[in-house]
């Protein structure tokens, strides 16, 4: 066991960083920051170590407390991988635990084992660990806000990797993770903060206007289902469905008379009508949303070939997310009962979006959402 500061007094920055500790703490460290998701985070960080140190096996788990402690893994990468498949680890409150990844949670500081043959530590496991050539390994606590939520454990295929400056290296990997896991929660709890507002925002739309009732979150659901056929990062998806959620926010600045309106309106009632892309877009625009969603709703009636509305945009001058909403919006809206008529079958949307594309629509959204709607999973 052993926990020192960083690298070892005079030993050449150069030198250092062809270390397979530091490769692996700078491989990881560089996918921490590009994490978007706890799953996403450790998944990174697993397979950065194991392919940038050229570790056996890397892992993470989760301490959970509940009368006693276990710990449960939840990501791992390596060659190996298959050694957790017997892998249990459970030890009571008063008893101090008998495995190194335990010890690791108990004393909150690293422990290593320079050869699995000899430590007494690892015996219960030695011969699960011969069969995987496990030899040495090394278990980091990893703190969110001041408490231990698991550890993070790395194994090699030689004894002796992991000694004392080592693993004061890859103990910074450790940290790392602690700070990305309180990133990644922070940002969810803002995250679901913000949708909450904006759920509000619409049920105060909707408590006007009975037919955009389930309207917004109809379009937000399809749109994100399109994102991710898109292959949109989670970060673009997300955008893609908090603008679906307000995406008619505007119309909180529309009559109610002429949004209950049966029958056709006449052309100045239109014109009316579609002053809701640019209400919704001034409205949003006093607000500091992680996304440009002010700017996503004042285009998504923009069409590709300039016929759309407010400012006649055309390609891609519309942002990707207005044009992803616009199909979602269409598709919905067709789907869906309104005052001067019934709703229409899928058939007849699907193919009133595949006449449009090129035209109206963006082809490539078009068909991510044909292909949305074939799926017998999906219904609007």
């Amino acid at each position: 066991m052993g926990h020192t500061p960083i690298v070892a007094a005079g030993t050449p920055a150069w030198r250092a960083i062809q270390e397979p500790e530091w490769r692996a703490v700078l491989a990881a460290t560089a996918a921490l920051a590009s994490s978007e998701n706890e799953d996403q985070l450790l998944a990174d960080v697993c397979d950065a170590a194991v392919e940038a140190g050229g570790y056996l096996l890397a892992w993470y788990g989760r301490v959970h407390h509940n009368g006693e402690f276990r710990l449960h893994s939840i990501a791992a990468s390596g060659p190996a991988v298959e050694y957790l498949d017997e892998f249990r680890v459970a030890w009571a409150l008063d008893v101090a635990p008998g495995s190194p990844a335990g010890l690791a949670v108990a004393t909150t500081a690293p422990v290593f084992t320079t050869d699995t043959l000899t430590d007494p530590l690892f015996a219960a496991w030695r011969a699960h660990s011969v069969q995987f050539a496990v030899r040495s390994l090394v278990s980091f606590p990893v703190l969110v806000n001041g408490e231990v939520d698991g550890v993070f454990t790395i194994y090699a295929d030689a004894p002796d990797v992991f000694d004392e400056t080592a693993v004061a290296t890859l103990a910074n990997l450790g940290d790392q993770i602690g700070v990305g896991l309180g990133r990644v929660r922070a940002s969810a709890r803002v995250n679901d903060a913000l949708e909450s507002t904006i759920r509000l925002l619409t049920r105060a739309l909707e408590a006007r206007d009975p037919y955009t009732a389930g309207h917004q979150a109809g379009v937000s659901a399809l749109a994100e289902q399109i994102a991710r056929h898109l292959d949109l990062n989670d970060f673009e998806v997300q955008e893609v469905r908090m603008a679906g959620l307000v995406h008619d926010v505007g119309k909180i600045g529309i009559p109610t008379e002429l949004l209950t309106k049966p029958g056709v309106l006449r052309a100045a009632e239109t014109a009316l009508i579609q002053d809701h892309a640019a209400i919704g877009e001034e409205v949003l625009s006093t607000i500091n949303f992680p996304w440009p969603l002010a700017t996503i709703v004042g285009q998504h009636h923009e069409r590709l070939d300039g016929s759309g509305y407010p400012r006649g945009l055309k390609g891609d001058e519309i942002l990707l997310a207005a044009r992803i909403i616009a199909v979602a919006d269409v598709a919905e809206a067709m789907g869906r009962a309104r005052p001067y008529r019934n709703r229409l079958d899928e058939q007849t949307t699907v193919e009133h979006l595949q006449a449009n594309k090129y035209t109206l629509f963006d082809a490539n959204v078009v068909d991510a959402c044909v292909a949305v709607l074939a799926d017998a999973s999906f219904r609007l």
